[in-house]
């Protein structure tokens, strides 16, 4: 990952994806990904409106795995993705409670068992979290480079 200032991460999930870890958030880049058209077209593709705002593509990975599709990510680094190291606190908390409904509403649809329900508050618990305390949580997280 880079921003103005140059390189200051990565992140690499290689290997194959399951529903826990969609339900995690550990999914894919989504710029870089292949998928097929008739995965998109089954699940009718994006869902739009207030109750995915800010979360489409959370919400289209869950309805692909619900539906049995797979998901792989490479073990390379192919695609160098623009992201502000201060970006994830720049997220308003209407969209945290968005994510939060999300995550209660698939939770269940994928057949998660039940302790996964807590996960489902860790978007309004960060959204509480000082900025700058988050910021030293991702820079280690991401191995900054400074």
């Amino acid at each position: 990952m880079y921003d103005n200032k140059g390189i200051w991460g990565s992140l690499v999930h290689e290997g194959e994806r399951t529903k826990l870890n969609i339900y995690h958030g550990v999914t894919f880049l989504h710029p870089s990904i292949l998928m097929r058209r008739e995965a998109l077209l089954d699940v009718g593709g994006y869902t739009t409106g207030p109750e995915t705002e800010r979360t489409e593509d959370f919400d289209l990975w869950c309805k692909l795995y619900e539906k049995g599709y797979r998901g792989y990510n490479l073990s390379d680094l192919l695609v160098d993705y623009y992201e502000a190291r201060d970006s994830y606190t720049k997220r308003k908390y209407k969209y945290r409670i968005c994510e939060y409904r999300l995550k209660k509403k698939w939770r269940e649809r994928l057949d998660l068992p039940l302790k996964y329900q807590l996960h489902a508050y860790k978007p309004l618990v960060v959204g509480l979290i000082p900025a700058k305390l988050l910021r030293t949580y991702h820079e280690r997280k991401f191995r900054v480079r400074t």
